[in-house]
This record gives C-alpha cells, structure tokens and sequence, in this order.
C-alpha cells in the first residue's frame, strides 16, 4: 500500500482500486463497503475527494 497521505494534500488523493491495502484504508476512513466504494469510484473517478462527497461525506473525512 503506498503512503499517499503524507505527500499529497486531500484535492490530489486517489483511490488505487487494484490496491487491497488501499480498498481497506479507503473503506474504513468513509465508512463504507467495497462494492459501495467500487461504485463510487466508477460513478465519479478515483478523487478521494469527490468519493466522499458522492458517499454523502464531507471532504474532512479524506484528511
């Protein structure tokens, strides 16, 4: 899993869907199932960003 938390500010992290390190990160910061985060990112693209607010999350939960 690579560590996109610590050079890149919230607007410029993505979600690696090939990643299994990175599926768990991601669904345990939004709160979220796999499936609910697959679909989130085919909906809106891998913007971590944009992810949380298609799931209904602010941007403070990508922090």
């Amino acid at each position: 899993m690579s560590d996109k938390t610590t050079t890149l500010g919230p607007a410029s992290r993505t979600i690696d869907l090939r990643d299994d390190g990175d599926i768990a990160l991601w669904c345990a910061k939004l709160r979220c199932s796999e499936e609910d985060l697959r679909r989130a990112v085919a909906d809106v693209g891998q913007c971590a960003v944009l992810v949380a607010e298609h799931l209904g999350l602010t941007e403070a939960a990508v922090a």
